[in-house]
């Protein structure tokens, strides 16, 4: 496992044509399903990623790395720019019975759902307690999302307190919260156990302000894409969101 490199920026050869008269061309009928906002998760040990007899596994995976689901990039730390927060709730055929992702439950929807003891809907399916970032690189721009359930939750409310504790001054010498996309955080994984098994979970550390500027517009322009309902990021079958126990 490596760690992630920077992308080299792509510089088109100044004598074919000049593409900037033709921006943006072949997009026009591209909505917001056409497409993939990438999760960002870890690896653990039985994930199929990390097995060289699946058909998901990807060379170089181990347990503990972080895994782009949409590039496949496999990676052992990266910076991000958090740009919005959301709380759902996520409805998962268990493992023992194939797994796969069913639906996306707002906090309200839940609060009217039926659950037994383990957390199981009436139809038998499971219902997950889901955090969900949506940042960009701090390196590319690129959008990307880190979901946090089960033991993990814990992670996102100390992000959650660590962002709304930041304060800048104003002139008049009162204080403000700045944007959450105002930082960049480092994010590496960490092993962890309890009395039921071990897994690998999230280590945040905060990097400081964002000091690109075309970087921040682009956190910016990500958070208002997604409040505005312009970006879908739809989960994947491939994954249980669970990490931990």
């Amino acid at each position: 496992m490596t760690k992630a490199v920077a992308k080299k920026k792509d510089t088109p050869p100044s004598n074919v044509v000049d593409f900037a008269a033709d921006a943006g061309g072949g997009f026009e009928e591209a909505d917001k399903d056409s497409y993939a906002v990438p999760f960002v998760r870890i690896l653990q040990s039985g994930s199929p990623q990390c097995k060289k007899s699946d058909g998901a596994y990807v060379k170089g995976a181990e347990e503990g790395a972080i895994f782009n689901t949409a590039t496949g990039e496999i990676m052992e730390s990266l910076d991000v720019i958090p740009c919005h927060y959301r709380r759902v709730f996520v409805e998962w055929i268990p493992q023992d019975e194939g797994g796969g992702f069913v639906a996306e439950h707002s906090v309200d929807e839940a609060r009217d759902i039926p659950l037994d003891e383990n957390y199981r809907m009436e139809n038998g399916h499971e219902l997950a307690d889901t955090r969900m970032h949506y940042c960009i690189s701090a390196e590319t721009g690129e959008p990307l999302v880190i979901c946090m359930s089960s033991t993990q939750i814990k992670k996102s409310k100390n992000w959650m307190t660590v962002m709304q504790s930041i304060k800048v001054d104003r002139e008049d010498g009162s204080k403000f919260t700045p944007p959450m996309f105002s930082n960049s955080y480092k994010i590496e994984t960490v092993p962890e156990s309890n009395d039921k098994g071990s897994w690998f979970g999230w280590k945040i550390t905060r990097n400081g302000f964002v000091e690109d500027g075309h970087l921040y517009q682009t956190a910016k322009a990500f958070r208002d894409m997604v409040v505005s309902g312009a970006t879908e990021v739809k989960h994947d079958d491939g994954f249980d969101e669970d990490v931990g126990f």
